[in-house]
This record gives C-alpha cells, structure tokens and sequence, in this order.
C-alpha cells in the first residue's frame, strides 16, 4: 500500500516545473503578503528622503529672488520707456 501511495505521490519533472511556482503562489495568497514587497517603514524613510532632497533643492534655487529679479528689470524697463 505504501508503494501505491508514493506512486500516486509521484510528479514527473514537467508536472514538478508547473506545480512548484503554483505552490509557491498560493502559499503567499494564503499568507496574505509577498516576500517582495515594502514595509510601512520603508516607505516612510523613503517619503522623508525625498522631502528633504526637496527642500534642500527649493532653497537652493531660491524663487523668490528670481521673482525679485524679474520685477526689477520689469521696472526699470518701464522707467527706460517713460524716459525716452
């Protein structure tokens, strides 16, 4: 009876090729999460990452000085065109 049993136990390596990744899926279903996926903590340093790269960015740039700059030479512009 054993030897019945092992045989119907027995996959040829076709069957074992389509049945492994199928298990694999479905263990990770039941589980209820991948092994390759984020964890809340990841992404948070990541978020906390790039709100630093931004702001070190958007000082660096300084807009309000090129605002400034602009209104400037906006004025003195129109002062050049009232003199003439």
């Amino acid at each position: 009876m054993n030897n019945a049993i092992k045989q119907n136990l027995s996959f040829t390596l076709i069957e074992l090729l389509v049945v492994t990744p199928i298990r694999k899926r479905l263990r990770r279903f039941i589980r209820g999460r991948s092994d390759s996926s984020f964890t809340l903590v990841e992404l948070l340093i990541v978020i906390g990452i790039l709100a630093v790269l931004t702001t070190a960015v958007i000082l660096a740039i300084n807009p309000l000085e090129y605002l400034k700059q602009a209104r400037d030479t906006t004025r003195i512009s129109d002062l050049d065109s009232i003199d003439k």
